[in-house]
This record gives structure tokens, C-alpha cells and sequence, in this order.
């Protein structure tokens, strides 16, 4: 969010008769001083292209955020012009004048000050306390002395040309090519509104609404604008098996979501992100694809299994390159598959780099699944969804709130192996041994083959459920161990005391710690607790497969401390204790670690009126989602940590501008509309502000008095200097932390 500071007043000495100044402020040479070895202490001992590519994004930088203040006060200017208002300063940037860029024509002094945090209008009379200088008081060009209407249409000005800035620099981008998220499905979550309608991993999303052509956004613009649990939003798809399918589906919104949510995400492309990590590359840490060659940018073309020649051929680099979606779709569905049949052995990544045009094949072991040997109970079912009603063989079926005792007449064993040990049996007749109430019930199922697996599930929230696939369920999985822990291959130990402790069955588990870590900074690690309860509205209380999915990241560390009753003769005891998870030799997880980015597709208008219609629709998106995230920072539901002040959108621009000219202009117009949004806020000082004291006036009959006008007006500088500080503090904090 950008924090650009924006004001309509100015000291006296920028009024028409104070020329600017001519000896250079100590401090401003200091500024100057900090800056050039701020620049040189960046661009040292790097070579001399990538400082001159460098120097060109800061440059283009500069020049984009300057447009934006210099559109901004060009719409106070013009407006105030055309009103046949004195303007006596047009300044971008506060303080005295740089130097050469600074003149005088007519009555208006045009400057470029040192402090480039925003800009000003300086109007004749516009200052509290003018009003009672007799010759601004007779003087009709005086800004106070306009009427309201005018007034409020100055004020208005400079958010206007900042929207129009913005929908322009929206609909250049369309016209020379918009990067769009592909809509493809990549993961869903457990039990959510999209698992419960039918949409798979794998989906690719045909309509949104009346959007007959949608990209990702579109989807998350939708969930995020419906009245959750009201609104109903059209989807038609195709799943990965070409069955074109359609629902309408109401976002929900549990505590603490942010917005209203369908419970899925995107998949992720075939090209890696264009970041290393500590060195290794675009990979996780310490995971199996960490320092095997792979670079950022890499395009996956294909992989195959090692010593088997069996080979998944993706696409054809030329198929890549010509940026058509149906390649690129056909090959991500063909990679998600491969990477699951072939968890269990060594693969090797067919890679193309674009920057050089080279191809490598690139080897990667096996990824264990990490575990703690716990064998939980399966608890009841949470949903359902259309795939239940193809696996079931007979009129009775599944339903939510049944629990399911055994297969085959067999014990259910680890509920997180359930969704592996159900696709060996796909095609099969299996009996499930059901508990409904206080009935037994025997239902026949038969798990399907062509369901999506349970790694394209993603318990990400807390709370959600563990997803059967097989069967088009989610379950529960209870705090409670059916079976005792085998403490041979998995030792369990008293917290304190170090001692080895037996966890039977019938231990019931109340609370979590475990250690996290973040990519910029792997070296430091930081303590997480839990407990274990059904609580949606409590920020601290999880399930077993938000732990278990966690603790298949090499972020988080393999130890964790439980909370624990321990059942005894004498009640529960109750202890605290370590232990580690292992890898299995017999189980895979197949993400081995490659961090890849979004699959985007470049989007053209076909015609310059689709660019303008597309251009004021993002501008319309952009206001909304703008107020969204101010509401939910008020309301608590966004944390302060992800505000950006100066730095933060300085490091944004940079990247953006080091990506390409397009998805710069695409930058400024978000910074030009957010400092439009932002500034008319109804905050004194601001453009927002200074409209609400118009407004009061215009329903009083007369202006608010000066005493309140200088009140607020500290108290709105007072309120917008603590912003900026507490949006740079963060900046300064995200830097320190990597």
C-alpha cells in the first residue's frame, strides 16, 4: 500500500513574493552525501552491465513515482487555473528547491524540492489565518474566497488525475500485453466451499460469472467482493479428465479470513522463481532439490525417472515460447501427475534456460514423508463431495458426521496414509465398516482411480480436515492415539528431564510447539504453540493435519514438544514431551522442493475499446481492494506487518521495473491509485480531509472554525507521520530479517 504524503499547504517561505533560496541547507547536502554512498555501497564490486541495468531501473523508478506526484498536483494546478485561483507554488517534493530546477513564470513558482515524499498546490489564502489579511480577504482570486463548489472541485482534482493515470496505465498495459495468471486449479482445500461443489486440482476455471475468458485474479476478485455465505458466484470448468462441469458457489468466511473464501489456489508453473535461496537457488532449503544446478528462471520441460527411462515429456521449449495456454496446461496437468507416480524414485528435470538458451538434465532424490509415528483416531466426516456419490455402490452412502472403523474388516492404522492405502484398492469393491449414531453400518464403496491425490489437498488453514480423495471425503483427525507409539523407531522423551517417556494408546494430546523458520532467513528459528481443539474462533487452536502438512516443510523443524494425558490407574498424567519426526522409508512426498512461480500468459486487447473497457474495470478493482485492505487493517484481520512505507515501494518499483517496462506501468498505475484512494481519505491534511471540512461548510453555511481547522490539522499530521513511520519501521524490519 502506498503512503504517499500529500499535502495543500506550504510555509510562507514559498509565497510569491520569497524567492527561493540560493545557499543549499547543510542538511540538504548531507541528504545528497547519504544518497551517493548509499548508491555506491549498492552497486559495489558488481559488474559494470548489471550496474548500468541497475541504474536504469532506479532512474525509471524515480521517474514513475515523480509522474504520479507531479499528475496529482497537475490536477490541484489546473483545476485551481481554471477556477481563476493565485497560485503562488507548484512544488513536487517539500522543502527548498534543488538547485537548477526551479523557475518563476508569471505569478507561480515551479520547484523541485529535496524531500521527495509527495508534493503541494500553494493557493493564495488557502492557509489558516490568511483569511484575516485584508488583501486576501478583498481579493477575488483568493482560494478562500471561491465558491464551495470550486473549492471542493480543486480538492478533488488531484485524485481525479491520479484514477486517470492509473485506467491509462492499465490500459497500456493491455494493449501492449498484460502478464494474467492461468486459471488452473493447483490445490484445494479440505472441506471447502470449491472441494464440496466438485472443483479438483487440475481444473481449469472456463467462466467466472458473466467472464467468459477469466484469469486467476477474477476468480480472487469475486470471493474477495461477495457477502460471504450469500453471494453466489457462476463457475463452469473442465476438470483434468475434459468433463466440463458447472456450480454456483458461495464464498464462506470462517474467523479471522481476511475475505471471503472459496478454498483454492493456483498452480504452480512451470518456471521457477526468479529468487535464490541462501545460494542454493530457487528451492527450498535443505530439501532433496537444494544445489542440484537449478537457477532461477529454469523451465521444466520435462522429468523422468532415473535408471527406468521413463520419461514425462511436458512440452517443447517452442511450445513454451509461443505463450499459447493449451500447451502449457497440458504439460502442468502432466507434471503434477508424474510427480506423484513417481514419488518414490530418483527423477530427473529436463530444464531449458531462456537467458542462455542451454538445457539440462538435472537429477533429484526422493522425498520422504516426515512423521511422528503417531497413529491418531480418523474422526467424523466433514464433507462430501460429487465424487462420494460415484464410489458408492449401493443406496447406502456416505454422509457427513459418520465415521469410518475399518476397511475390509480391517483397522483403519494411520489416518494420513488412508488416502495411499485407498488408491491401491481404486477399481475395487471395498467394505467400509461405518459408525452412524449408535449403529454399525456396512457400505460398499469402490475408491475411484481417476481422483486428484491428497498431496493437491492443502490443509492450509488450521482447523481444516484431512481430504480422502479416493472417496470424495474429508475427516477429522482426533487428538487421541488408537494404537501405542513405537518408541524404538520413534523415542519419545520428558521435555525437562530428558527421560524416555511410553505414549500408549488412549493418549490425548492438548498442545504443540514447534520452530519455524522464513526463506530470507533460514539461520533463525522461532517457537509456534498450539492447542488442539475445534475452536474456529480462536487464532492459537489447530488440528493434527495442519501439523502434519506443515511438518513436510523444510522450514519447520522436525522437533516438536506435546502437550499430553497420559491414561493411568489413577486418571491422566499429564507431561510434556519431545519428539522428532523421522523420515519414512516407505512413504514420499512429491514436492521435492522446487519453488515455482505462477504459470502467466501475456493477454493483448484485441482492440483499443476491450483495453479501455479492461482498464477501468482493474481500476475499479483496484479502488475496492484497496478499501478492503484498509478495513481489514482496522479491523485487525490484516496484520500491521504488512504495511510498506517509502522502502517498501521503492524495493517493489525496482523489482518491477527489473522485470520489464509492462509490468512497470502496471506498478504505477496501482501507486498512482492508491495514492488517490489513500489521499482522500477523510483524514485532516489530506485531499479526503480538506473535502470533509467543505462539506461541513457547505451544510453550515459557514467555514469550520480556525481553531478546529489548526487542531485537526495536527492531529491529521500527527496521524499520518506515525503511518509513515510505522510503515517504514516495517519496511526496515522485512530488510533486517532476510
Amino acid at each position: 500500500m502506498a503512503q504517499q504524503l500529500n499535502k495543500h499547504s506550504a510555509t510562507t517561505s514559498d509565497s510569491v513574493t520569497a524567492p527561493p533560496p540560493r545557499r543549499i541547507p547543510i542538511a540538504n547536502w548531507l541528504l545528497a552525501a547519504l544518497i551517493l554512498a548509499l548508491i555506491a555501497w549498492w552497486f559495489y564490486g558488481k559488474p559494470w552491465q548489471q550496474v548500468l541495468q541497475s541504474l536504469t531501473n532506479v532512474l525509471l523508478l524515480l521517474g514513475g513515482l515523480t509522474l504520479v506526484i507531479f499528475v496529482h498536483e497537475l490536477g490541484h494546478f489546473l483545476a485551481a487555473k481554471w477556477c481563476d485561483v493565485h497560485v503562488e507554488t507548484f512544488s513536487i517534493g517539500f522543502g527548498s528547491p534543488i538547485p537548477g530546477l526551479w523557475f518563476r513564470k508569471g505569478e507561480t513558482l515551479y520547484k523541485v524540492a529535496w524531500i521527495p515524499l509527495g508534493g503541494y498546490v500553494k493557493m493564495l489564502g488557502e492557509l489558516p489565518g490568511e483569511e484575516s489579511d485584508p488583501e486576501i480577504l478583498n481579493n477575488p482570486r483568493a482560494y478562500q474566497n471561491k465558491p464551495v463548489g470550486q473549492r471542493m472541485l480543486i480538492i478533488s482534482a488531484g485524485v481525479i488525475m491520479n484514477l486517470v493515470l492509473g485506467a491509462g496505465c492499465f490500459i497500456y498495459a493491455y494493449m501492449a500485453g498484460k502478464s494474467e495468471v492461468l486459471p488452473l486449479v493447483g490445490y484445494v482445500e479440505p472441506g471447502s466451499r470449491a472441494d464440496q461443489a466438485g472443483l479438483e486440482p487440475g481444473s481449469l476455471v472456463l467462466q467466472v460469472n458473466r467472464n467468459e475468458r477469466p484469469a486467476f485474479e477474477d476468480l480472487m476478485f469475486a470471493s474477495a467482493t461477495a457477502r460471504a455465505d450469500v453471494t453466489q458466484i457462476y463457475l463452469r470448468w473442465q476438470t483434468p479428465n475434459g468433463v466440463v462441469r458447472d456450480a454456483y458457489i458461495a464464498p464462506r468466511r470462517l474467523p479471522h479470513d481476511q475475505r471471503p473464501l472459496l478454498g483454492l489456489g493456483p498452480m504452480p508453473g512451470l518456471s521457477l522463481i526468479r529468487m535464490e535461496v541462501d545460494n542454493d537457488g530457487p528451492v527450498a532449503p535443505d530439501s532433496p532439490a537444494a544445489n542440484r544446478g537449478f537457477r532461477p528462471g529454469d523451465v521444466l520441460l520435462g522429468v523422468r525417472s532415473v535408471g527406468q527411462g521413463f520419461e514425462y515429456r511436458l512440452l517443447s521449449r517452442e511450445e513454451y515460447q509461443s505463450g499459447q495456454a493449451e500447451p502449457r496446461i497440458r504439460g502442468l496437468r502432466q507434471l503434477s501427475r508424474a510427480l506423484y507416480q513417481l514419488r518414490e524414485q530418483p527423477v530427473a528435470f529436463h530444464v531449458w534456460r531462456p537467458e542462455t538458451d542451454e538445457e539440462h538434465w538435472l537429477e533429484v532424490p526422493p522425498n520422504p514423508v516426515r512423521w511422528l509415528g503417531l497413529t491418531l483416531e480418523l474422526g467424523a466426516i466433514v464433507s462430501i463431495n460429487p465424487i462420494t456419490e460415484r464410489a458408492c455402490q449401493s443406496d447406502a452412502r456416505l454422509q457427513v458426521g459418520d465415521v469410518i472403523t475399518a476397511i475390509n474388516g480391517q483397522a483403519i492404522g494411520d489416518p494420513f496414509r488412508l488416502p495411499e492405502r485407498l488408491e491401491a484398492l481404486a477399481g475395487q469393491t471395498v467394505s467400509l465398516t461405518v459408525r452412524r449414531g449408535d449403529r454399525e453400518l456396512k457400505i460398499p464403496v469402490r475408491p475411484l482411480a481417476d481422483a486428484p491425490s491428497w498431496w493437491e489437498y492443502a490443509p492450509s488453514r488450521p482447523l481444516a480436515p484431512w481430504a480422502i480423495p479416493a472417496l470424495g471425503i474429508t475427516c477429522r483427525i482426533e487428538p487421541v492415539l488408537v494404537a501405542d507409539l513405537d518408541t524404538e523407531r520413534f523415542p519419545a522423551r520428558d521435555a525437562e528431564s530428558q527421560q524416555p517417556v511410553r505414549l500408549p494408546a488412549g493418549t490425548r494430546f492438548t498442545h504443540i510447539e514447534l520452530q519455524d523458520r522464513s526463506m530470507r532467513n533460514p539461520g533463525t528459528w522461532r517457537t509456534i504453540s498450539y492447542r488442539f481443539g475445534e475452536d474456529e474462533t480462536a487464532a492459537d487452536v489447530v488440528a493434527w493435519p495442519y501439523i502434519f502438512w506443515s511438518l513436510q516443510s523444510t522450514l519447520v523443524s522436525a522437533e516438536v514438544i506435546l502437550s499430553v494425558q497420559i491414561p493411568s490407574e489413577d486418571g491422566p498424567v499429564t507431561q510434556r514431551v519431545r519428539l522428532s519426526a523421522r523420515s519414512m522409508s516407505d512413504w514420499f512426498n512429491p514436492d521435492r522442493g522446487l519453488m515455482r512461480d505462477r504459470e502467466k500468459l501475456v493477454y493483448y486487447a484485441p482492440d483499443p475499446f476491450q483495453a479501455i473497457y479492461l482498464g477501468l474495470r482493474d481500476t475499479h478493482r483496484t479502488v475496492v481492494n484497496i478499501y478492503l485492505t484498509l478495513k481489514n487493517l482496522f479491523t485487525g484481520d490484516i496484520s500491521i506487518r504488512l504495511l510498506s512505507g517509502p522502502i517498501g515501494i521503492a524495493e517493489m518499483g525496482y523489482g518491477m521495473a527489473s522485470l520489464g517496462f509492462n509490468y512497470f506501468v502496471w506498478f504505477i498505475g496501482v501507486i498512482s491509485i492508491n495514492l488517490a484512494v489513500i489521499n482522500f481519505l477523510p483524514i485532516p491534511i489530506l485531499d479526503g480531509g480538506h473535502m470533509l471540512f467543505l462539506l461541513i461548510e457547505k451544510i453550515r453555511g459557514r467555514p469550520v472554525s480556525r481553531r478546529v481547522l489548526e487542531y485537526a490539522s495536527i492531529v491529521g499530521l500527527m496521524l499520518i507521520l506515525l503511518l509513515l513511520i510505522l510503515a517504514t519501521t516495517m519496511d526496515i524490519t522485512r530488510f533486517l530479517s532476510r
